[in-house]
């Protein structure tokens, strides 16, 4: 029988008390809810209408679903790995995903998403002897870069820019300043 390892808390078919699973279930509904914002950039950035665009996060959140309850599957080490990992929309995605939209619509993201899908499944196999390849340097220039990435997106809504209303007010800077702090202080 494996042991588990010295740094992992709970194992896969560990139960934790009643108050650490509530607060790891808000934990894991909040990485959900945050990452449900991707869509709706994506959405926002290709002019979708409306109704496309909650079409659009509503498949996202489905795809969000099965791909956890797949993840959290175990099944003979053919599918899921047991443990609880939320399946969510990764930043890492969302230049690509709003270059795919411009010049190829919803049906060439989904089909990029798709292909992606079927590569990760093809890595997961082999993530593991790869692990040597990514130390803590080269993953935290990945993240950095994903981070980056994103500012285009992300700081004309910050600053209200390019909204509706195309007067941007101190108050709005202000608010956006107090969300940056209280952010980066949690």
């Amino acid at each position: 029988m494996p042991r588990t390892p010295p740094d992992i808390v709970y194992d896969v078919d560990d139960i934790p008390p009643a108050p650490t699973l509530v607060t790891l279930g808000l934990q894991h509904v909040f990485v959900i809810v945050i990452s449900l914002i991707l869509p709706v950039l994506i959405a926002r950035e290709v002019g979708l209408s409306d109704k496309e665009a909650a079409y659009f996060v509503s498949m996202s959140m489905l795809a969000s679903g099965i791909g956890t309850c797949l993840q959290a599957w175990k099944y003979k080490g053919v599918i899921g790995s047991g443990y609880l990992c939320p399946c969510v929309c990764g930043p890492a995605y969302l230049s690509s995903s709003v270059l795919a939209v411009k010049n190829g619509g919803l049906s060439l993201l989904f089909g990029m998403t798709a292909l992606t899908g079927v590569f990760q499944i093809g890595l997961s196999r082999v993530i593991g002897r790869l692990r040597g390849l990514f130390p803590v340097e080269v993953t935290g220039v990945v993240v950095i870069m994903v981070g980056i990435s994103i500012i285009p997106f992300t700081l004309p809504l910050f600053l209200s820019i390019g909204t509706t209303d195309p007067i941007v007010a101190q108050k709005e800077i202000l608010v956006a300043i107090v969300t940056f702090a209280i952010i980066l202080s949690l």
